[in-house]
């Protein structure tokens, strides 16, 4: 989890008008209606939609546009693994067209590269338990969910 490359990532991104949020990055805890989105919807909503809208090039360089079908199995994901109290995540484009959604809570860092729709790699590491781990997944999300599932609840 090296913090080089995102700091250089995030420093263009702000110059194009794409921000970290300051607003709590924790989903309401309370229940929503039957049929109404979480509260993280249109946070994450908006934020793809902005990645989405990034040229070639929005590193300063030769960065691919993310592609839109990462965008979309984004949102599939999150919606799979999102509970009541799952901090929201940051997303931010990779160098190669893909997405990383991460989430950096006390004690626990979890990373998911979207590389292709159907190929991504998890970092997850926990410093309370030392327990730290990367992998690729592909059909199997279990890690995925497990690790999205310990920081739901911190």
């Amino acid at each position: 989890m090296n913090a080089g490359p995102e700091s250089s990532r995030m420093e263009i991104l702000a110059n194009r008008g794409l921000r970290r949020s300051r607003q709590p990055s924790v989903a309401e805890p309370s229940a929503t209606l039957a049929g109404q989105p979480a509260a993280w919807v249109e946070v994450v909503r908006r934020r793809l939609e902005a990645l989405g809208r990034l040229g070639e090039g929005w590193d300063g360089r030769s960065a691919p546009r993310v592609a839109p079908a990462n965008i979309g199995i984004a949102m599939q994901l999150l919606q799979r693994v999102m509970r009541t109290g799952t901090p929201v995540p940051e997303i931010v484009p990779t160098l190669r067209g893909g997405l990383q959604i991460e989430w950096h809570v006390p004690d626990v860092d979890v990373e998911l590269e979207i590389a292709t729709p159907s190929r991504y790699v998890l970092s997850f590491e926990d410093r309370s338990t030392d327990q730290e781990f990367e992998r690729q997944l592909s059909t199997d999300l279990t890690p995925f969910a497990q690790a999205v599932e310990t920081i739901s609840g911190r």
